[in-house]
């Protein structure tokens, strides 16, 4: 699994499908790719940012500048539902995969966004933990902008902004009520977390890196979990000896002269 938060993605289809052949090259499939920040608009098309092998559900930013959610998931894991919020200031996408039992809600918190709106964002996220319940994983992930959490003490920084604090209260009490555990311990962006994975199931994590992408000025996530979710077809052609009476292919036969000759 490798969501993957990358801001400013601007349209960089290439480059995505560049990094998920490459990882592909190494045996790492990519079932999951998250992105925040697309700058996507209803007006771009499914087709123009497609990525061979996987599917989009987005929520686009429709009047600002900036902003965007998306999930790519891998074509053998189809969306079972999705669900969007977005109040002009945050965003999140919520989809949930019932083939892998688990549900991922991605989200953007902009810089300097007032209390009022995280909190509506935050609700949306409780909303829709109420409606899954307890017997699917559970998964938050994005960029929340939110520096001042030690994530290891789990308290505020001194220093924010009443904003900002009340956010970072609010977010630490949203993982304490869900009974999460926030993972990402490495900066995203200079010295500061600011994109996180959140999940209900700390054991699935096998390993989270951080590393520089060509993509954003944030680092890429990768979160890599204990179950392949990738189910490829696998070919199999059973191979005769040629006068194998096995061999023969009865879908080619002339039957009506085999009748006749009968």
């Amino acid at each position: 699994m490798n969501p993957s938060s990358s801001s400013q993605v601007k349209w960089k289809v290439k480059e995505l499908n560049v990094m998920i052949n490459d990882e592909s090259s190494r045996n790492h499939k990519i079932p999951l790719l998250c992105l925040t920040e697309t700058w996507l608009k209803p007006c771009i098309t499914d087709v123009q940012v497609h990525i061979p092998g996987y599917i989009i559900t987005r929520c686009d930013r429709e009047k600002r500048v900036g902003g965007g959610v998306d999930i790519y998931s891998h074509q053998s894991i189809p969306v079972s539902d999705s669900s969007m919020f977005d109040d002009g200031i945050c965003q999140a996408l919520f989809c949930k995969f019932d083939t892998i039992q688990r549900c991922i809600a991605v989200v953007y918190r902009p810089p300097n966004t007032h209390l009022s709106s995280t909190m509506k964002l935050f609700q949306f996220l409780k909303d829709r933990k109420e409606d899954v319940g307890d017997t699917v994983e559970f998964n938050i992930l994005g960029d929340f902008n939110l520096p001042l959490i030690d994530w290891e003490t789990h308290s505020i920084v001194p220093g924010s902004s009443f904003d900002c604090s009340g956010a970072s209260r609010a977010l630490l009490n949203l993982t304490k009520d869900f009974l999460c555990q926030q993972i990402v311990r490495q900066p995203t962006r200079g010295n500061n977390i600011l994109d996180i994975f959140i999940t209900n199931n700390d054991r699935s994590v096998v390993n989270t890196t951080t590393k520089k992408t060509i993509l954003s000025d944030h680092h890429l996530v990768d979160i890599m979990v204990t179950s392949n979710f990738i189910q490829e077809k696998l070919e199999f052609t059973r191979k005769f000896d040629e006068n194998d009476f096995r061999s023969l292919d009865f879908s080619k036969a002339d039957h009506e002269s085999l009748s006749r000759s009968l």
